[in-house]
């Protein structure tokens, strides 16, 4: 049995695309844990208070006050609880983090995730010709986002390889994504440029090992 003393909660705070859903995977094959998938991100899009306009809610019961106490529970028996989330989602809503978390945080390069991002939206993009905020306006927070939260220390289909996968592998997409800004798409070029300085932020404090 899992004891106060021993319990370990972990919130892992990323964006889009930063390969978090592999990560949390595989903290879901840990023996006596409990893994939270997007709460709040659930919560921001389709609670009762949600930016998503639908005919009905997909998560009524997914308040701010909801998902904070669902993360602050008791978990007799359970050694490891984990809970991964988008900063962005907390946007003003930083008194909602749970307590008795340590905070961590998984960043990528922002040029592979906005084309990475770009790569999911591409029919639409190149049939319609539109700029990627078209589609997700909260780009530009991305990372901006991330840093606020430092301090405090169901996309259909793009899960699939994540929830299927039993351990991880080569990539079979090679995708070579310039590293020059110059060469980047227009609307790619505008969110590298406005999310490189706070990249740049967390990267100089990252863990090496």
């Amino acid at each position: 049995m899992a004891t106060e003393s021993t319990q370990t909660r972990v919130l892992l705070w990323t964006a889009p695309r930063c390969m978090s859903t592999a990560f949390t995977r595989s903290v879901n094959t840990l023996d006596d844990s409990v893994v939270f998938h997007e709460n709040f991100k659930a919560a921001y899009f389709y609670g009762p208070k949600g930016n998503q306009t639908n005919l009905f809610s997909f998560a009524p019961y997914h308040t701010y006050d909801y998902v904070k106490a669902l993360l602050q529970q008791e978990m007799p028996g359970k050694r490891v609880l984990f809970a991964k989330d988008f900063a962005y989602v907390l946007q003003g809503k930083f008194e909602k983090i749970p307590d008795g978390y340590i905070h961590t945080f998984l960043i990528r390069n922002p040029t592979k995730v906005f084309m990475s991002l770009r790569n999911q939206y591409k029919i639409k993009s190149l049939f319609f010709g539109d700029e990627m905020q078209r589609y997700q306006p909260t780009l530009e927070v991305y990372f901006v986002d991330y840093t606020f939260l430092k301090y405090v220390t169901w996309w259909q289909g793009w899960y699939k390889n994540a929830f299927n996968s039993n351990g991880f592998g080569n990539s079979k997409r090679k995708t070579n994504y310039t590293q020059e800004v110059t060469m980047l798409p227009a609307d790619i070029r505008k969110l590298v440029e406005i999310s490189e300085p706070y990249y740049k932020l967390l990267y100089d404090k990252r863990i090496t090992i």
